[in-house]
């Protein structure tokens, strides 16, 4: 038997097209299209997903996702207004800001949890549909016990964190009635990560001694000359800071990613990948040079807006209060709703961007076997992630 085969066809052009009408429909319905975009979404990646000539299936819907949002919504209410009235009728602003930032953070890991399940139990291949079971009061503490450790160790140990937390969900991933297996462990990212951590203790440092000068350069009566090559020093050594660390983040969440790969197995077939940081990085540097096309073409469409409202409209003949009201009344309508769409295309063309080349690089050691892998009997949630839904950071 053949080993098995996965692929991805999905083109720019497609998402870009699809991102803009649901994104358009959501602007105009004030946001409450926004579930049904992001299932339209949804199906369209999965569909572009084929294992074995088969393709994945997405089954959910928007009015899952609009109902676990509107009763996470509710509860998030209930709760936090107490909180924040405590906090305004007692002295203790502290210990109930502290409160509530760990209740937030909390639901938060236990929304990214059943996330996880539901975006599992609508995924189908072959009719067969995939689950995630275990615990979540579990996957919190591991998460909490591993992010106390990250903060003890001043970030060194944040590859354990990243890699027992992804391990629990893998470990714990079903398909139909079989279980995936993941070996990975952080011991071999350390390297790499304690190289990151020292690149940044550099650049901290360097950041420091800029600082330090433009600090100086204030204190000993500043020239515009020595005030701007102060200033000038600082903005490029930010800026040379940012790309360096970027693109060494870059290279250890490719080997991450690598890592847990090679570590994953199902029925009897082995996975890896050959995925890497310099394909990664030249992605990186691609999208980061859209991004400035992407403003660049908006400064443009408001310079245009602007000059045909202001001349076209006569709004230069109201009066002052007329101009502040029209200001503002554009400013929501046109200003704040086309970034919106622009980021919203943007991240999803990312995103297309991103799985073309993670699914390029798997391969695959033996054959799965349909006839073998039965119907999950594991009960599957009614509705969506309605936590992160509430958070506003459902993908």
């Amino acid at each position: 038997m053949a080993p098995t085969v996965i692929r991805y066809d999905g083109r720019t052009s497609e998402i870009f097209g699809l991102s803009l009408r649901v994104g358009f429909l959501t602007l105009i319905t004030l946001g409450i299209y926004r579930f049904w975009a992001t299932t339209r979404v949804r199906r369209w990646f999965w569909s572009r997903i084929t294992v074995d000539d088969q393709r994945l299936e997405y089954s959910g819907t928007g009015f899952e996702l609009f109902v676990a949002f509107v009763k996470v919504a509710l509860v998030l209410v209930v709760v936090l207004i107490p909180l924040r009235l405590a906090k305004t009728f007692y002295n203790f602003a502290g210990i109930i800001s502290l409160a509530q930032l760990l209740l937030l953070g909390s639901l938060y890991i236990f929304g990214g949890y059943y996330a996880r399940r539901y975006r599992l139990t609508r995924t189908q291949w072959h009719g067969i549909r995939a689950n995630l079971v275990g615990s979540s009061l579990g996957y919190l503490k591991l998460n909490v016990g591993y992010l106390l450790l990250t903060a003890v160790t001043l970030g060194v140990a944040y590859p354990y964190y990243r890699i027992a937390t992804r391990r629990y969900l893998l470990d714990h991933t079903f398909f139909g009635d079989q279980k995936f297996s993941c070996t990975a462990r952080a011991r071999s990212l350390m390297g790499r990560w304690l190289i990151y951590v020292v690149v940044g203790l550099v650049l901290l440092g360097f950041l420091g001694l800029q600082v330090r000068d433009l600090a100086l350069a204030q204190k000993g009566g500043p020239t515009p000359a020595t005030s701007g090559a102060a200033v000038a020093g600082l903005v490029g050594a930010s800026l040379l800071a940012a790309i360096v660390l970027g693109l060494f983040f870059i290279a250890y969440r490719t080997a991450e990613f690598r890592v847990l790969a090679d570590s994953v197995t199902f029925q009897n077939v082995r996975v890896s990948s050959n995925l890497s940081a310099g394909r990664m990085m030249l992605f990186a540097l691609k999208m980061c040079g859209a991004a400035f096309l992407w403003m660049l073409s908006l400064g443009v469409v408001f310079a245009i807006v602007g000059l045909v409202l202001w001349h076209g409209l006569g709004i230069a003949t109201l009066s002052v209060a007329g101009k502040v009201s029209l200001a503002i009344t554009l400013s929501l309508a046109l200003f704040v709703s086309l970034p919106l769409l622009a980021i919203s295309v943007f991240v999803r063309t990312y995103h297309n961007g991103l799985l073309r080349r993670a699914v390029a690089s798997l391969s695959f050691e033996g054959a799965l076997d349909p006839a073998r892998i039965g119907q999950t009997r594991e009960p599957i949630p009614r509705w969506g992630e309605g936590i992160l839904e509430a958070f506003d950071f459902a993908a």
